[in-house]
């Protein structure tokens, strides 16, 4: 990759502020749990343990979905809030930039929460299927 891609990668990070910070760990948290799916998968594990892998996993993509949320939401309320007195021309404007700062947060919550989505989701139904054949 190019400088410039991690340069705009670095600036969305911090323009999304502390919520960054809270989802990172997030991705790590659902990219290990994806590969510890996979390997669940790929040595035929019982089926309890398929579906607790699948589970712990989607728990951790609802967490995610529900940080990138409340972050969002949170950074939507703080833009109100602080063109409160701006008149009507530059508040169109603030409002509009501040929304763009804003979708950082939800371009990084939906990186950290479609592996650990799909791959929790086919573990989890795989080791259903498992249950139904035992």
């Amino acid at each position: 990759m190019s400088g410039s891609v991690w340069e705009e990668l670095g600036r969305r990070f911090e323009e999304g502020g502390l919520v960054m910070y809270l989802l990172l760990p997030l991705l790590l948290m659902g990219g290990v749990g994806a590969v510890a799916n996979v390997l669940v998968l790929l040595f035929g594990a019982r089926w309890k343990t398929t579906v607790l892998a699948g589970a712990a996993t989607l728990g951790v993509a609802g967490l995610t979905t529900l940080t990138t949320g409340a972050g969002y939401a949170l950074a939507l309320q703080a833009l109100e809030q602080a063109v409160v007195g701006v008149n009507p021309v530059d508040r169109a404007v603030i409002l509009q930039a501040g929304k763009e700062e804003a979708s950082n947060i939800l371009y990084l919550g939906v990186l950290a929460v479609a592996l650990p989505l799909l791959v929790g989701g086919i573990t989890t139904a795989v080791g259903l299927s498992r249950r139904a054949k035992a």
